[in-house]
């Protein structure tokens, strides 16, 4: 119910604070200056030059809409989003899940009631583990990074840029080529892992064939789904109606939950 009196030592800390604050303001605005100084330096004469040494400030140059510029905006556009993909945390954090959950799916699946298990640890029983775990985890990495990589430019106003360029058209593409090699990097992954655990059982006999059945298998039909989910995103151009849209369409068209909607989902 009372405040502290404005008098004694409390009026004179006020009042000296307040002369402080006048006194280096005033300092500011008298030695601020957005001109920057040039005491102590030298500076060069310019040299006049003549009507012929004049050159022109803009000049009009040709440009190319060909198939060549195009496979080149791809790339260029395939580049960036690789680039953001790569350094980011959530893509270290899904190559590490990726390599823990198959790696203890594959060391179960070879320690599971076999006496001598390293005398077991093919490449055929790699493989069918590896496609049993794999398509599944990375179909949440699919739908992740194929929203994110969609409306990226969006969510930082680069669209604008984007979008007033001749090759804008094509930037659908680029960003399918580059889910493309996301994906086939994880298959990539897997399949040297499983190679690892067969020479850690001691098992050298490494079927590279039965190994390149995983990319037609699983790599192909995500790179496929990469596409469709891409598609829906452009097609309902809302981004979470469409992160909605594609995590209903992924459910029912690539997991076993389809199958009891549609005979061959």
């Amino acid at each position: 119910t009372q405040v502290v009196s404005l008098s004694g030592v409390f009026l004179i800390n006020r009042l000296s604070v307040l002369l402080i604050s006048i006194g280096l303001i005033f300092i500011c605005v008298k030695r601020f200056s957005f001109i920057q100084s040039t005491k102590g330096k030298k500076t060069k004469p310019v040299e006049l030059l003549t009507e012929t040494e004049v050159t022109p400030l803009y000049k009009t140059v040709t440009t190319n809409h060909n198939i060549i510029a195009q496979i080149k905006a791809i790339f260029s556009f395939a580049k960036i989003d690789l680039i953001y993909i790569f350094k980011s945390i959530p893509f270290v954090i899904t190559v590490l899940a990726l390599l823990f959950a198959q790696a203890m799916e594959l060391y179960g699946v070879i320690e599971k009631g076999i006496r001598v298990p390293q005398n077991y640890a093919s490449s055929g029983l790699m493989l069918s583990t590896i496609i049993q775990t794999f398509h599944g985890l990375c179909m949440i990495a699919v739908l992740y990074y194929a929203h994110e990589i969609f409306w990226r430019s969006k969510s930082v106003n680069f669209s604008l840029i984007e979008n007033s360029t001749p090759n804008s058209q094509i930037a659908f593409f680029a960003k399918w080529l580059s889910l493309a090699i996301v994906i086939f990097l994880f298959s990539l992954l897997m399949v040297f892992e499983g190679i690892a655990f067969q020479l850690i059982f001691r098992y050298p006999h490494i079927d590279w064939v039965t190994y390149l059945e995983l990319f037609l298998v699983c790599t192909i039909p995500l790179i496929l789904l990469g596409g469709l989910i891409l598609l829906i995103q452009k097609v309902t151009n809302q981004k979470y109606i469409g992160l909605g849209v594609t995590a209903l369409f992924t459910l029912l068209m690539a997991t076993t939950v389809g199958k009891a909607f549609l005979s061959f989902p």
